[in-house]
């Protein structure tokens, strides 16, 4: 296996996906809030996507190549914050379908309102957090070079052996 943590992160993705796809029933539709389907009426376009990016990481898990450490990082990331928003998405789906008569209780939710509370949730759950998180990274990596590091090699959780 070439690289065991990427391999797990996209099979947690892929798993997290078939879910939220496998638990997106017929009869909850009244309730989506994700903007693809309301403003194109149809699951099949928000399947699709996921579909090419799902198969997208794999590829380039098996056959792509990296080129940057900062690519690689946000790579890791997307699979991370995706993996979790998508979980709480498959968490709401399990939620409505637990609930008697959801469609009836969501049915007269207007779609600006679904709209607006799908990107709140995606603003701060995954958004915001990925851009901090990727701005610290792009500063790391273009000041690191001018910081003297007493132990420049080895993980975080590495002693230093001559010590």
């Amino acid at each position: 296996m070439r690289n065991k943590i990427l391999f797990f992160l996209i099979c947690l993705f892929t798993i997290v996906n078939v879910l939220d796809v496998a638990t997106a029933q017929q009869e909850m539709l009244a309730g989506e809030s994700n903007p693809i389907y309301i403003m194109l009426g149809s699951m099949w376009f928000v399947y699709i996507m996921k579909f090419i990016l799902v198969m997208s990481l794999w590829y380039i898990y098996f056959y792509g190549s990296i080129d940057t450490h900062f690519t690689y990082y946000m790579i890791l990331l997307i699979l991370i914050m995706g993996s979790f928003a998508v979980g709480l998405g498959v968490y709401a789906n399990i939620n409505a379908l637990l609930t008697p008569n959801y469609a009836e209780i969501v049915k007269d939710i207007p779609q600006d309102v679904k709209i607006k509370s799908y990107n709140i949730m995606i603003t701060f759950v995954y958004l915001l957090p990925s851009l901090f998180s990727l701005l610290t990274f792009y500063l790391y990596e273009k000041s690191v070079k001018y910081t003297n590091i007493k132990k420049p090699l080895g993980g975080i959780f590495e002693r230093n052996r001559n010590t």
